[in-house]
């Protein structure tokens, strides 16, 4: 997660060595990565956590690593992409639209 990396570069900066040279435009630099980066993970927990209430009693797929799937290892967007095709072929068209909130009309 890109928030996650922002806040890894952030704790870089304080294992500098006191010999080096002004740091003043990075650490502000840094520091306003490190306040963007809370902001967006929190957004995107607020959002994961959204996702999961509304898939109840599911869980949000991103809670999966797909990476342990030996098939989606290394096609991870084609696998997947087949997975769900596979699914939706399982149902009928009423079910697959429920599945994705869509009322069916018979008019």
């Amino acid at each position: 997660m890109a928030a996650d990396i922002l806040l890894a570069w952030a704790q870089l900066a304080s294992r500098r060595s006191p010999h080096a040279r002004a740091w003043g435009p990075v650490e502000s630099m840094l520091e306003a990565a490190t306040k963007e980066a809370k902001k967006v993970q929190s957004r995107l927990r607020d959002l994961l956590e959204r996702s999961d209430q509304l898939l109840d009693p599911l869980r949000d797929p991103l809670h999966v690593d797909a990476g342990l799937n030996r098939w989606q290892r290394n096609d991870h967007e084609e696998a997947y992409s087949d997975w769900l095709a596979w699914i939706l072929e399982q149902l009928d068209t009423r079910e697959v639209l429920k599945s994705f909130r869509r009322r069916f009309d018979y008019t």
